[in-house]
């Protein structure tokens, strides 16, 4: 532990007030914080008894499936039960699990089922967008002589004159 206080320390110089020299005892508050700053962090997806999946994060990816199964997870997977773990990804950092957790649940079952086959290729399909206003959904047909003139695209004003001449200057006085 003072091993990592005294790297972390080294890294922000006198920004940490939980860290300690080697040889300092730490409070249990300060060896929390970092154990939680490096806790590793897993994105899991469960397939539901009704086919349906559940997307979510933990510390402890195999006491929280042992939750799941028991009905203590959350009230989505203790109505479907049983329930299976058909894709986790690992990271070094819990909140980094966290945010691909809100990622992934936002997205459609047929996207889930991409990244649970591994097959990145539709995964990519399925993330194009849809749209019928999507830019790459609308055509253009107009010819470059076609195009508006900036005559066309400036609103007339009092000032302005229909023959597109230059108003003259006012007389210096």
């Amino acid at each position: 532990m003072s091993c990592i206080l005294a790297s972390l320390d080294a890294c922000f110089p006198g920004r940490l007030d939980f860290a300690r020299r080697p040889g300092e005892h730490a409070s249990s508050e300060a060896k929390m914080a970092v154990t939680t700053v490096i806790m590793k962090g897993y994105m899991y997806i469960l397939r539901c008894a009704n086919g349906q999946y559940y997307t979510g994060s933990t510390k402890y990816l195999q006491r929280r499936l042992a939750q799941h199964q028991q009905g203590e997870g959350a009230n989505f997977t203790k109505k479907h039960l049983p329930v299976e773990l058909v894709y986790y990804e690992e990271y070094n950092r819990i909140d980094t699990a966290f945010y691909r957790e809100k990622q992934v649940q936002a997205w459609s079952s047929k996207k889930k089922e991409a990244l649970i086959k591994g097959d990145f290729n539709r995964l990519h399909e399925l993330a194009e967008c849809q749209n019928e206003t999507h830019c790459s959904n609308i055509v253009v047909s107009a010819s470059l002589d076609d195009r508006p003139t900036l005559h066309d695209l400036t609103p007339p004003d009092e000032h302005s004159s229909p023959d597109n001449q230059i108003p003259p200057d006012p007389p210096d006085h």
